[in-house]
């Protein structure tokens, strides 16, 4: 699967956890945090109430933009 700058893409049949690393690097630019504070969120070993609600927006909508197309 081909990876557009700046663009999440995840299989519809991911779940939360399973976000690929490049994913995680562009959430990571994003929210301007590092890539293993990142993975360790997604992974459920580390909680934030100020990032897993943004991670998990752009995840949804990464997920309803494959969806759409």
């Amino acid at each position: 699967m081909k990876q557009k700058k700046n663009k999440i893409f995840i299989h519809s049949n991911l779940k939360r956890f399973d976000v690929l690393i490049p994913n995680q690097v562009i959430i990571s630019k994003r929210l301007g945090i590092s890539q293993s504070y990142v993975s360790l969120i997604l992974s459920g070993k580390r909680h934030s109430k100020k990032y897993e609600p943004r991670i998990n927006n752009l995840i949804k909508k990464a997920a309803e933009e494959l969806r759409a197309a």
